[in-house]
């Protein structure tokens, strides 16, 4: 079980504009609007975890298990019908 949620995580890394402009400096373009979503709507793309865990205090399996949770929770709603 993750001991973080991914909106937490995100939050660690400091928050979507933060997280956003960290990608953007690093190279990564159209994440504008996808970091919004991040959280929310759909997981952490793979390519990000390495940026996300600089900016958090976190160790890489916390991140990914925080990632991996919220995809599971998405993958039961889609399941159930509910999303």
């Amino acid at each position: 079980m993750a001991k973080f949620t991914l909106k937490q995580v995100i939050s660690l890394a400091g928050g979507p504009k933060k997280l956003r402009e960290e990608l953007e400096r690093r190279g990564f373009d159209r994440t504008k609007y996808a970091v919004l979503k991040w959280g929310r709507d759909c997981a952490l793309p793979q390519k990000y975890i390495d940026v996300v865990v600089e900016l958090t205090p976190l160790d890489r399996e916390e991140v990914v298990a925080a990632n991996e949770a919220f995809k599971s929770e998405l993958s039961a709603e889609t399941f159930n019908g509910t999303a």
